[in-house]
């Protein structure tokens, strides 16, 4: 049976995780014979366990660092030496990146120039899905961490997590237990809290395994600071018998445990007092003789052979559906496999930067806006009166606000970040002299609504929601290229068309005009869905989410064509196989 362990910690002891660790600290320190051992072993680079045991004698031999002993066995060793040079290579390639790129960005480069994150996707399925988890909450932690150092160095980000390290962080390992596949399920009692499931297994019923005899050492606390009663008698049996009962009640239905007399090692073992506390077993159970054991086994050789006929392991489909998620499928289904099922990590694109940067500027002037119109004043006779919005928000703030939210990420050079932060400065005071101080009445900001369509639950969020004197507008920014109404394909009306309905059905407003904001140009197109188009929009959502659910049904997802100009059907990530 397929089989999958969850963790709420232990991220930094991950294998992949591990390696990553290591060839940063490389990138580091090159003479750290530790990290360079781990990173010799990383599987793309093809070094046999025979070379690499050649390598250590040699520097032990000549008290060289392991690294010194590969730049000079580059040039000598006809076997090894051509393995050597790429390594050699790519080390001195992220070497200058380190002193102008951030951690996350060294990470994907040798992700992609290694060539590890192919080989990761080419594993099965139900792997790939457990590493790209993996690697997602690293580059998670490691985006955290950037936003609080200025810097986000490499050697920053180390100094950091070496304090983790230390003070006993393992990193946080967010998971989703009661998502698919359907598959056997192991975690810790601790892990289990406030969880439930069909049915549990507890297993190792043991005497000094489960209650265990290991105890850390507490931090003693006075007892005049412990306000509440102190139990009495073993407080680490009480404990596990606490973790006794929380194991026992997350089963629904059905609740199994399990002991045996030989776990390996010269002792048997005895049931758990608690089994015997439960009258579930007796501790005086008669031991079966070696030769009684003999006849039991021979009796399983002529045993009939059950063939379950178990189905392959498929991939649960998702609880919640978004646009993004439909557009994705529809372009390309093996692209939505990569994205939204296996969630492979991808590096970013400087547009997506300057464009998050935009997104997150005119939320925060608009929040300024709303605020502004909300402030009152008073006037000479004690009465009250709104102020006016357009001398409470001024253009330094706006650009105040930019500069705030500036995202530096993923852009090739100095001089490409550069052009792009004056352009967005350009954008908005542009922006800031079309409207004249004449705001509109914004009444939301990313608006978020769940949606049901067909049986189907969607998600999604507004970027700006305006109260017209018809109704609401709803605003979606854009930062390519300006498109004429004409040339807006119809899946990508069917944004606006998606949150049209949620408007009406979920906000209970009228929509009066949806809204396309070029702010490239600072142009808007506008349009309003009929209820053709409205019903064409749902009959879309419904085909596609059925071909979703088929897909992963049968664990298919073909490229739209070949070659696939939506994924990059020959790109760092590789072939990917669903079966």
């Amino acid at each position: 049976m397929p089989y999958v362990f969850l963790a709420s910690r232990g991220l930094y002891s991950r294998p992949v995780i591990m390696d990553l660790i290591a060839y940063l600290n490389l990138l580091d320190n090159y003479h750290e014979s530790t990290a360079c051992y781990r990173v010799l072993n990383i599987p793309v680079f093809k070094f046999s366990h025979e070379e690499i045991i050649g390598f250590l004698n040699l520097a032990k031999k000549k008290a060289w660092s392991l690294y010194e002993t590969i730049q000079y066995l580059a040039s000598f060793s006809q076997e090894s030496g051509e393995k050597i040079k790429i390594l050699l290579n790519l080390v001195n390639k992220h070497t200058v990146l380190v002193k102008v790129k951030k951690a996350s960005e060294i990470i994907f480069a040798f992700l992609g120039d290694s060539g590890y994150l192919k080989y990761l996707s080419a594993q099965e399925p139900l792997k790939i899905k457990e590493t790209m988890r993996e690697l997602n909450a690293f580059l998670k932690r490691t985006k955290e961490f950037e936003a609080e150092d200025e810097i986000g160095s490499v050697k920053n980000f180390l100094s950091a997590l070496a304090l983790e390290l230390e003070s006993g962080e393992e990193g946080a390992l967010a998971q989703d237990p009661e998502a698919g596949p359907e598959m056997i399920k192991i975690l810790t009692v601790h892990a289990a809290k406030g969880l439930e499931f069909k049915y549990v297994f507890i297993v190792n019923m043991v005497e000094l395994r489960f209650p265990t005899t290991e105890r850390s050492d507490p931090i003693e606390l006075p007892d005049a600071l412990v306000k509440e009663i102190l139990p009495e008698g073993d407080s680490h049996l009480e404990e596990e018998r606490r973790l006794f009962y929380v194991a026992m009640t997350r089963a629904k239905q059905g609740l199994y445990f399990s002991w045996a007399p030989d776990y390996g090692g010269t002792r048997k073992k005895k049931p758990s007092r608690f089994l015997v506390e439960a009258n579930l077993v007796t501790d005086n159970i008669q031991r079966p003789t070696a030769k009684v054991e003999t006849q039991n086994f021979a009796s399983l050789q002529n045993a009939p052979k059950f063939n379950l006929n178990l189905p392959k392991p498929i991939y649960e489909p998702p609880k919640f559906y978004s646009y993004t998620q439909l557009q994705s499928y529809d372009k390309c289904p093996h692209q939505y496999f990569i994205d939204h099922v296996l969630k492979i990590p991808k590096p970013g694109k400087h547009f997506f930067s300057f464009g998050q940067s935009m997104h997150l500027t005119l939320q925060k002037f608009f929040g300024a806006v709303i605020q502004s119109r909300q402030a009152t004043q008073t006037d000479l006779f004690g009465n009250s009166v709104f102020a006016n919005a357009a001398s409470a928000v001024s253009l330094e703030q706006l650009l105040r606000f930019y500069e705030e939210s500036w995202i530096d990420d993923w852009y090739e050079d100095k001089k490409q970040k550069e052009e792009y932060y004056k352009k967005g400065k350009k954008i908005l005071k542009e922006l800031f002299a079309k409207y004249n101080g004449h705001w509109p009445k914004v009444i939301g900001l990313e608006q978020g609504f769940k949606l049901r369509i067909g049986g189907h639950l969607l998600y999604g969020k507004i970027d700006r929601v305006d109260e017209l004197e018809s109704g609401i507008q709803i605003v979606d920014y854009k930062t390519g290229q300006v498109k004429d109404e004409d040339k807006i394909t119809n899946d990508q009306k069917y944004q606006l068309l998606l949150y049209q309905l949620a408007a009406a059905e979920v906000l209970r407003k009228k929509p009066a005009n949806l809204q396309f904001y070029y702010l490239e140009k600072n142009s808007e197109l506008n349009f309003l869905g009929s209820q053709g188009d409205i019903a064409k929009m749902q009959d879309w959502v419904i085909t596609t989410i059925k071909k979703i659910k088929d897909s992963i049904k049968r664990n298919y997802f073909p490229h739209s064509s070949d070659p696939c100009r939506y994924c990059g059907k020959n790109s760092e990530i590789g072939e990917i196989s669903s079966l």
